[in-house]
């Protein structure tokens, strides 16, 4: 385990426990795909995933290279694992 991962991690929830956290942001990129995007999560409450939405495309339009229909926003992309079985978020 990577030390800097774990701290962070306390931090995400530390400020998580504390409803100080609003977003927590993990940009991707390929080789294979133009820009940056994100895998967002698919949030229960209608409301939530409405901001979850438009701030990833407040930041697409401040930045040429974030994709925003790249971005994946769907429950089927949070339960996804990769090749080692960890999740893709």
């Amino acid at each position: 385990r990577h030390p800097a991962i774990w701290a962070i991690r306390e931090v995400v929830v530390a400020l998580r426990a504390s409803t100080r956290l609003k977003f927590f942001v993990d940009l991707h990129a390929h080789a294979t795909k133009r820009g940056c995007f994100c895998y967002a999560n698919a949030l229960p409450r209608y409301e939530e995933q409405i901001e979850n939405m438009l701030f990833a495309r407040l930041v697409a339009v401040n930045c040429p290279h974030f994709d925003f229909n790249a971005c994946v926003f769907s429950e089927k992309a949070m339960e996804t694992r990769d090749k080692n079985g960890q999740s893709k978020e």
